[in-house]
């Protein structure tokens, strides 16, 4: 995505890791605080499958899932290696691996996103 992207308002973190901006997405008919069911949920919606992070390979498309109390987030990775995000209605931005993978993602939309990573390849 652009920096320059005049619709990001419209689409959040999950519409911007699964590369459908013409919505806002939201996981309200799963049970997105289990990882289980959001993993399988996911996996079944979108086509990714599930990985560890010693399975990554440049030149492959990933996402990074992790929950909150009230909340989810997405993290996405390109082929290239760099990794994106998208924090509510806010523009896309990079972020680095080391936060990707920190102890907790947090102050994104106030909450701390502390549970474990779910990671996904995304299948094309």
């Amino acid at each position: 995505m652009s920096r320059r992207d005049k619709h990001y308002g419209s689409y959040n973190c999950h519409s911007f890791a699964s590369k459908k901006t013409e919505k806002w997405w939201n996981m309200e008919k799963c049970k997105w605080n289990d990882a289980d069911s959001a993993a399988e949920w996911l996996c079944e919606k979108h086509g990714w499958r599930l990985v560890q992070k010693s399975d990554m390979v440049l030149g492959k498309e990933y996402v990074a899932y992790r929950w909150a109390k009230c909340d989810f987030h997405f993290i996405r990775r390109h082929k290239n290696g760099n990794w994106s995000h998208k924090v509510g209605g806010l523009t896309p931005e990079s972020i680095s691996q080391k936060a990707v993978f920190g102890e907790s993602w947090s102050g994104y939309n106030g909450n701390d996103y502390n549970s474990p990573i779910l990671l996904f390849e995304v299948i094309e």
